[in-house]
């Protein structure tokens, strides 16, 4: 009824999150094309890349669809 919504999907997932010092590392997931991305956050800012393999090519989890 009043402010109901249908469900929307999120688009990133956490995998994972670190600290080291003043610097946090977090993992996400794209839920849609399963790429890894690295978030570093400090105190000279913010930055975000693809996470890639030996190989140079981006890591891709297989996106698992929650229920």
């Amino acid at each position: 009824m009043f402010g109901s919504k249908p469900k929307k999907d999120k688009r990133f997932k956490l995998i994972s999150e670190d600290t080291i010092g003043l610097t946090s590392f977090t993992v996400v997931q794209d839920m849609h094309t399963g790429v890894n991305y690295l978030i570093t956050q400090g105190v000279n800012g913010l930055s975000t890349t693809i996470l890639i393999n030996q190989n140079g090519e981006p890591i891709i989890t297989p996106v698992e669809k929650e229920a």
